[in-house]
């Protein structure tokens, strides 16, 4: 991860070419040194925007750099369709493809259909190739189970009333038009980018070229805000944890002997943020605190966490759990007192409504891309900065009866509450396009084997699982094997 002086060093690089761009003085640089500069910017805007949040949110903001490109995209766009010289309005359109400028996916679809012989474009598709197979490769297998990544919500009953289609994994099996718009006959597409800003500058792109808006599930306001941005978008905050199924209210004769609890998977302790968590336990404020560590993770990382622990001295104060079932996680909350969320991005979180069933109040780090803050309020818990989270941490737990983040919960999300939620959204389109809606969806979960909360949906669907199977087939690599099984 970059040092704080490199975060300093890729905001004065935007400033720099903010600046250039409002005085025009992009027309006088030559078409070498604007490829460079937009190459040099896509990492920039990947590593301040990813990695670099908590500075960015410190210094400029976390909008300041969709405000910027936001500001000179019009003086683009005039360089594109006005300007006389075609080679002037060639370098206008790669820099509204590759900057998140309102519409990018729309510039971006018109230079890969026009400029395909550019080497930028032929370098963009030959790496999100390479990308799209380095994470089939890293796939543990070569089979996957078509309820693994889709869920049909509704049935198609054509020819006048669709189905509802959610996407929630492997979005990258969907990228040949042609075969996405030939579902996109029997289906509304419902898809929720499993990880908020990375999915960006990808394969989400294609969803926005059909004929019907396609309805993005963004936790984030950041997220939603870009993808509003887009033609042919219909964007709700409904996503993943919004669907948590519910439970029964946890045993009140618990005893509450942790503090706090942090629940993140340990083979993405970067993102995660496991070591920064580490360090706010040093904190004066507190320094006497002991906490839960509990996720999934490989032998490896759990190895290097625990090390990590003992070399900060924090053996005696931090437990360490691993690949605990789902189902016995609650009976591990029960014991905690409050949650800390540090994750620099994801979208809709389900460990944060977690902590809220099991009537546990959570901290959530504001540099956080794809939650809803909103979530977090007088009943569930508090936002902080960075720097305020110590702080932030010790209020909570001194203050955590004042909080009912069951109660809110129940009223107010879960799996029956938001699949409603997202049923009226759904209605809304239909209507709106001239199609019939007689049926609502099946209720949501968020996780599980099909993500149905009764196997008799899946059970329903199969006919239309199998007939989703032969459209997809053809167009994916050989060495993926698609299945549609009965569980």
């Amino acid at each position: 991860m970059d040092s704080s002086d490199n975060f300093d060093n890729h905001v004065a690089l935007l400033e720099n070419f903010f600046d250039t761009a409002h005085n025009n003085s992009l027309l006088h640089l030559s078409s070498g040194t604007l490829r460079q500069i937009r190459t040099r910017l896509r990492t920039t805007l990947n590593e301040i925007l990813v990695w670099g949040r908590p500075h960015l949110e410190r210094t400029r903001g976390l909008q300041w750099p969709y405000e910027q490109c936001a500001v000179i995209a019009p003086a683009l766009e005039r360089m594109y369709h006005q300007h006389g010289d075609k080679t002037v309005a060639k370098q206008a359109l790669l820099f509204l493809s590759f900057l998140p400028v309102p519409n990018q996916w729309r510039w971006l679809a018109k230079a890969l259909d026009l400029l395909h012989d550019e080497p930028e474009i032929i370098n963009f598709l030959t790496t999100e190739r390479r990308t799209i197979q380095a994470k089939l490769s890293e796939k543990p297998q070569s089979t996957f189970k078509l309820r693994h990544f889709v869920q049909i919500l509704k049935p198609p009953r054509l020819p006048h009333e669709k189905g509802v289609l959610r996407i929630f994994s492997l979005p990258y099996l969907f990228l040949d038009k042609q075969v996405l718009k030939k579902i996109a006959d029997q289906y509304v597409f419902y898809v929720e980018p499993p990880m908020g800003v990375v999915f960006r500058h990808a394969w989400w792109r294609v969803f926005t070229e059909l004929q019907d808006p396609c309805v993005f599930g963004l936790g984030g306001e950041e997220d939603r805000r870009f993808v509003a941005m887009q033609t042919n978008t219909h964007v709700i905050s409904l996503a993943h944890g919004d669907y948590l199924q519910e439970a029964a209210p946890p045993d009140r004769s618990t005893v509450k002997d942790i503090d706090i609890v942090f629940n993140a998977t340990f083979d993405d302790m970067a993102r995660k943020r496991h070591f920064f968590m580490l360090q706010l336990l040093k904190d004066r404020r507190l320094v006497t605190k002991k906490a839960l560590f509990i996720g999934r993770g490989s032998p490896h990382h759990m190895r290097a966490f625990q090390r990590l622990v003992e070399t900060q001295g924090l053996s005696d104060r931090v437990i360490v759990l691993s690949n605990v079932r789902r189902k016995d996680i609650p009976s591990y909350l029960a014991r905690c007192k409050t949650g800390v969320h540090l994750s620099l991005y994801e979208n809709s979180c389900r460990c944060v409504y977690e902590y809220f069933r099991a009537d546990i109040p959570c901290v959530i780090s504001s540099a956080t891309a794809g939650v809803d803050m909103t979530i977090c309020n007088a009943q569930t818990g508090k936002v902080g900065r960075d720097e305020q989270l110590p702080e932030v941490i010790a209020h909570v737990l001194l203050h955590r009866r004042s909080y009912s983040p069951r109660s809110w919960f129940l009223a107010h999300s879960g799996s029956q509450h938001n699949s409603q939620k997202l049923n009226d959204n759904l209605v809304n389109i239909f209507t709106e396009n001239g199609y019939v809606w007689h049926n609502d969806i099946v209720q949501l979960t968020s996780s599980g084997a099909s993500r149905y909360l009764k196997k008799d949906h899946y059970h329903q669907f199969l006919p239309e699982f199998n007939q989703l199977l032969a459209m997809l087939q053809p167009s994916i690599a050989p060495s993926v094997n698609l299945v549609v099984d009965e569980i």
